[in-house]
């Protein structure tokens, strides 16, 4: 047995996971994200720009407040973000309807269509790297990756700040959503 695999079959196996969720977070990283950020379309968005185009893609008339809750990040840095988006023509601010002191955030036409192209440069590397995989692979990596997740969801406060508020793609048979359903005995709310 070769010191590779004695590392990936020893004990429980939990230094050779880690090892390999770094090299998959690389290649997510550098392989798919970077190469799709990097095209025109994109306009140079960061990655955290994007992350905030694909939120406000899918939570039409949220607010600054709800984009800081759904990408985990401060108030302030939420706002600091989409007055950047702004700047770039992505996304803007908008009183509410029924109370004038809620502010809106949406995209901008130029915003959607930029979000929407980048998701699909990204699909589209993600897929070609999927190909090299035969079919059977493919759905046995979904599946592992499924049930590693349902193993590792375990407790409520995970379950939330993991959570990807899909918004209007929302799908109750998310992994997530049936970890949370599993502890709580509701649904998640997106």
């Amino acid at each position: 047995m070769s010191a590779s695999e004695a590392e990936r079959f020893s004990g429980d196996g939990a230094a050779y996971v880690e090892k390999m969720w770094l090299l998959f977070d690389r290649v997510m990283m550098r392989g798919v994200d970077e190469r799709a950020l990097a095209s025109a379309a994109a306009k140079d968005l960061t990655a955290t720009q994007f992350d905030a185009l694909r939120f406000l893609a899918r939570h039409p008339g949220c607010t600054v407040g709800d984009v800081a809750s759904g990408l985990v990040v401060s108030y302030p840095a939420a706002t600091r973000l989409i007055t950047r988006l702004e700047k770039r023509g992505l996304a803007s601010r908008a009183v509410g309807r029924p109370d004038r002191r809620v502010v809106c955030v949406a995209l901008t036409d130029s915003g959607t269509q930029t979000e929407r192209s980048t998701r699909a440069k990204r699909a589209a590397l993600l897929n070609k790297v999927m190909e090299n995989l035969p079919a059977s692979r493919r759905r046995s990596l979904v599946a592992s990756l499924e049930r590693f997740l349902a193993a590792a969801l375990t407790d409520r406060r995970l379950v939330q700040a993991v959570c990807l508020h899909c918004g209007t793609d929302h799908d109750d048979g998310c992994v997530v959503s049936r970890a949370y359903l599993a502890l709580t005995g509701e649904p998640i709310s997106i």
